[in-house]
């Protein structure tokens, strides 16, 4: 027990504290605005205004979204109790949820007989996993009660505890008012009842508990409210458009690929001990090879990408032959390899585009599957640390990143003084959260308004939506900001087809550049 203790101690010290008052950022803005529109209980405050994507909404409504009410429903007890939205306070109240996923990342590797230690280092300090572990969004929460949620399942399961299985189904409904895809991880508890025939009418009732939660809230918010359905109907079209089934399907491989690149070296003696690997290894590389060179990607980049993508293959079929050819407790290894298969399988079918993100859940159970039965050595200990390092650096770059925004506000801020409702702005995610914070007024699509002497601010990143053709013939161009820092990563930006939120913005996972962070373009409205 201490030495659990102090390995989630040691791990938040070092790879979350520094990061507390980190930026609100991505679609933190989006959950924050969501919260603001509520009122206790589930209410709506009438007449809220919400922008976003370009847009205006009158009479919005924060239970239309597609994302489930829990994490503004948190952010508003938070704000309550904090007296207003204050990024490290918010922070702050999130670091329950790096908790609940250190504490069952140990207790799963105790239970599977995996060192505990490494088990933490591949998988909460994974680059796929850590930066998204400071942000507000419900990604990390979501992730945090699956594997909470699957320890309280397995050990009920095997030591045939009730109370635990009646746990796990409770953790689970929680994460799945965060997600609602986290209904996708049911199949695999069922896979694991089956395998240990445990299947009975009890059972049955357990997997009904968050079924039915979801569906009395879809019907909840469907009877007072606009319903979120068509909303996620759309995002699934938009995800299955043939350019976005391409995006995912390559990106899926990259980011696997990514998050195993110290995993796979641990299974080296395996995989050289049969020609059956080499060939697969050839396979991997050859498949990945047209596509990458469709890109039209630099020759270094291209190369990264091969070999990111192609590891990343060769991970999901080793794992798959691993679960295969290992007759010792196949049933939590099945559970495992359809943990996997129904995150890929949403990922492709039901996600509007490929995140570094939504490969997170994969990384807990390929992280067991190839852990299992492997000794504590220096080589598996080296990969663990180099793991968690290189998700540190990433966490580091996307931190100065999301801070490129809430300092480049307050410049702007100090600099036009009393005159901020004079400066408007085009930019979504922190950038939209900070101007608006600083008083400074969102530019819809359509609109005209802006005035002679305005000044107009679109930043390169966030900008999901232009000017009105009528409002650009009268804007001019008088200076272009440029956020820079010593430090190289890259996480977010065209200029360097980095994409870590979205491969939309390019497939490289992270860049190595010494290009801008960002860059803000300042215009005048001339007439």
């Amino acid at each position: 027990m201490k030495k659990t203790f102090l390995t989630i101690l040691a791990f938040l010290l070092v790879f979350y504290l520094p990061f507390i008052n980190k930026a609100v950022h991505i679609d933190d803005g989006n959950f924050i605005e969501m919260s603001k529109a509520m009122d206790f209980p589930l209410s709506v405050k009438p007449g809220y205004i919400y922008y976003f994507m370009g847009n205006r909404t009158d009479n919005y409504s924060p239970f239309d979204s597609t994302h489930p009410p829990f994490i503004p429903f948190y952010l508003k007890l938070i704000s309550s109790a904090a007296g207003g939205y204050k990024d490290y306070l918010l922070h702050a109240g999130f670091l329950i949820f790096p908790v609940l996923l250190l504490l069952s990342t140990v207790l799963l590797a105790k239970e599977l007989g995996v060192d505990q230690t490494a088990a933490v280092m591949f998988i909460c300090g994974n680059a796929a996993l850590l930066p998204v572990s400071h942000n507000l969004m419900a990604d990390l929460p979501m992730f945090s009660l699956w594997m909470l949620a699957s320890y309280f399942f397995i050990t009920g399961i095997k030591r045939d505890i009730r109370c635990r299985m009646v746990s796990a189904f409770l953790v689970i409904t929680i994460a799945a008012l965060m997600s609602y895809q986290t209904i996708f991880l049911l199949p695999a508890f069922f896979i694991y009842v089956v395998s240990n025939n445990k299947v009975n009418n009890k059972m049955m009732v357990f997997f009904s508990i968050p079924v039915a939660a979801i569906t009395l809230v879809l019907l909840y918010i469907a009877a007072h409210y606009p319903s979120p359905v068509s909303g996620i109907i759309n995002e699934v079209k938009r995800g299955l458009e043939p350019d976005r089934i391409f995006n995912k399907g390559m990106s899926i491989p990259l980011y696997t690929g990514l998050s195993a690149v110290f995993l796979l070296p641990m299974k080296y003696r395996e995989i050289k001990s049969t020609k059956k690997n080499y060939f697969l290894a050839l396979f991997s590389v050859l498949v990945v090879i047209p596509p990458v060179l469709t890109l039209s990607y630099s020759l270094w980049s291209s190369l990264w990408l091969i070999i990111l993508a192609s590891s990343g293959i060769f991970s999901l079929i080793f794992a798959t032959r691993i679960v295969r050819d290992n007759i010792d407790d196949r049933p939590i290894n099945f559970f495992f390899l359809t943990w996997i298969v129904l995150v890929l399988f949403y990922n492709i079918l039901f996600m509007p585009f490929g995140a570094f993100r939504y490969i997170m859940p994969v990384i807990a159970p390929l992280t067991f599957i190839f852990l299992k039965n492997t000794p504590r050595t220096k080589a598996l200990m080296m990969s663990g640390v180099l793991t968690a390092l290189l998700g540190f650096a990433v966490a580091c770059g996307d931190y100065i990143y999301a801070s490129s925004y809430r300092d480049f506000s307050d410049e702007v801020r100090k600099t036009v003084g009393r005159s901020g409702d004079r400066v408007w702005y085009i930019g979504e995610w922190g950038m939209h959260y900070y101007m608006d914070k600083n008083g400074f007024r969102y530019l819809t699509a359509g609109a005209n308004e802006p005035g002679e002497g305005d000044l107009i601010i679109i930043a390169d990143i966030p900008k999901l939506w232009g000017p009105s053709p009528e409002l650009y013939s009268r804007m001019k161009l008088i200076d272009v900001r440029e956020t820079r820092t010593w430090y190289p990563v890259r996480v977010m930006g065209l200029h360097v087809r980095a994409g870590y939120y979205s491969s939309l913005w390019g497939y490289l996972p992270f860049a190595i550049s010494v290009q801008p962070i960002e860059r803000f373009g300042i215009f005048r409205v001339i007439m």
